[in-house]
């Protein structure tokens, strides 16, 4: 029983540390340190996507967890996620076109792109529920590679790819672990995101 629960809670510690909505303010912090060489512009960044991307879609997940009395942050079922999704597509939206002007070269890329895969993962899970955190997670990988391709003496960004990479399965198997996903869930996830983000990032790039 005590291993079990050790087991379970290794599994909500992974879930909750690499969340969808932690990632995006980890690949502008570090795009803004890698690609402008800039504190200030690092500083500005993660904080701005950290408002739009971390602090208002959680306070909406926390009063969505409140009024239905969920334990966790854990959305199951898949039309409750549908606020969650609306929430943090209308809250990056505003981001943008807020700080529009912070948001130009790359930032901007990733800004587009972290919006439509948002809209992508809200309009499918009208029909499919999938995994946000394995797609958050594929997306921060190729992201960051692409800013490591950018960037001017550093591998900041290489090695917390290389890092994100490792993590995956464990991403994974947390979410299988915890029930809240199956695996044809999980997969959808991560290949949407990978599909998604490599095809806007040819796009926009």
């Amino acid at each position: 029983m005590i291993q079990r629960s050790n087991v379970n809670q290794c599994a909500r510690v992974i879930s909750d540390i690499l969340n969808p909505l932690v990632l995006p303010v980890l690949v502008f912090g570090v795009a803004g340190m890698s690609i402008s060489g800039s504190t200030s512009q690092m500083l500005l960044l993660t904080g701005v996507s950290a408002v739009f991307f971390l602090i208002i879609p959680l306070s909406m997940a926390l009063i969505m967890r409140q009024s239905n009395k969920f334990q966790t942050l854990d959305f199951k079922g898949r039309t409750s996620r549908n606020w969650l999704y609306l929430s943090s597509v209308l809250s990056v939206l505003a981001g943008y076109l807020i700080f529009e002007e912070i948001f130009v070269g790359a930032p901007e890329v990733l800004m587009l792109i972290y919006l439509f895969n948002l809209i992508i993962a809200f309009l499918l899970n009208l029909k499919w529920k999938i995994s946000v955190h394995t797609g958050s997670m594929v997306t921060a990988i190729i992201l960051l590679g692409w800013i490591q391709w950018m960037a001017q003496n550093t591998f900041i960004p290489g090695m917390v790819s290389a890092v994100l990479l490792l993590m995956l399965p464990f991403v994974i198997w947390s979410r299988l672990h915890l029930k809240v996903h199956s695996r044809f869930e999980v997969i959808l996830g991560g290949m949407v995101s990978l599909i998604s983000t490599l095809m806007l990032l040819g796009g926009l790039v």
